[in-house]
């Protein structure tokens, strides 16, 4: 992305070769800039973006098609020679000027496409209680999500866990995606999901067990030191906001052993999916 920046910024001096320094050495420094904030912004998946920097797409799953690629060797081929030409005043300016045309039309024309990497969205899974499932972009993470799924779940019994812990739809039946789709793993981040999949999942604003269910994040959010004051992650609900009942059952749960809050959770595990535990049962 770099060299075709300042292969930008060299072409925009030297295309201006006729105008002023005071204008054509600014111009090839801003240039470069807006176009890749343009793009990035505004350009991805356009024709921008099949010679510049698309930044809005993610490649874990997809790569530029064989199309797009051979567009682009071509634009900056005979951006190359315009340039070479240019510096060498050759004769052949003229015709490098007409290829670089020609290539941009065919840049234009063309577009920009994207073809699937076969095999990126197939999903491993391993181990119980849960399972984890990986896509294939994932699987060098597998350790790190392991443990940091088993550090957060220390804290729950085996019939309180979801089935499978993934980043997408998984064939063991998780009734919803808690991994963020992401190489790097952030415990916290993955601890926070987890949580909120387990304890809210079944509930809707107005629920009969929404306080119960709150009472139960806030608990889990305290269980593994995460803050109570900010979202964990964007869209995460922030747990210290709860009412004085919700909290005093927290505080219950927070107090029991480590026994008797098993076979708590163990005994109220339906009524924790379906979203209808309330607060006086967290006892």
């Amino acid at each position: 992305m770099i060299l075709s920046l300042l292969c930008v910024a060299a072409a925009a001096g030297l295309a201006a070769v006729h105008l002023p320094a005071g204008i054509v050495m600014p111009a090839a420094v801003v240039l470069p800039y807006m176009w890749y904030f343009v793009t990035a912004g505004y350009g991805s998946g356009t024709s921008a973006a099949t010679v510049g920097p698309a930044d809005g797409i993610v490649w874990d799953f997809v790569a530029t098609s064989t199309t797009t690629t051979a567009l682009r060797a071509l634009f900056w081929a005979a951006l190359t020679l315009v340039l070479v030409s240019a510096l060498r005043r050759s004769r052949l300016r003229h015709l490098a000027r007409w290829s670089l045309g020609a290539a941009t039309a065919l840049v234009i024309l063309g577009g920009f496409a994207t073809a699937d990497i076969p095999g990126a969205q197939d999903v491993t899974c391993d181990g119980t209680s849960p399972a984890i499932c990986l896509t294939a972009n994932q699987e060098a993470s597998r350790p790190e999500v392991t443990a940091a799924t088993q550090q957060a779940l220390s804290h729950l019994p085996a019939a309180a866990r979801l089935p499978a812990i993934s980043s997408m739809d998984s064939p063991t039946g998780a009734a919803h995606p808690v991994l963020p789709p992401s190489k790097v793993v952030d415990p916290e981040v993955l601890a926070g999901h987890i949580g909120v999949e387990t304890m809210l999942a079944g509930c809707r604003d107005g629920a009969r067990g929404r306080v119960g269910a709150e009472a139960l994040l806030h608990w889990w959010w305290t269980a593994n030191e995460l803050p109570l004051d900010e979202p964990i992650y964007p869209g995460a609900p922030i747990a210290g906001d709860l009412s004085p009942e919700a909290l005093a059952a927290s505080t219950r749960v927070a107090r029991m052993s480590a026994d008797e809050r098993d076979r708590l959770l163990t005994r109220l595990t339906p009524s924790i999916v379906s979203c209808t535990v309330r607060a006086t049962d967290l006892r």
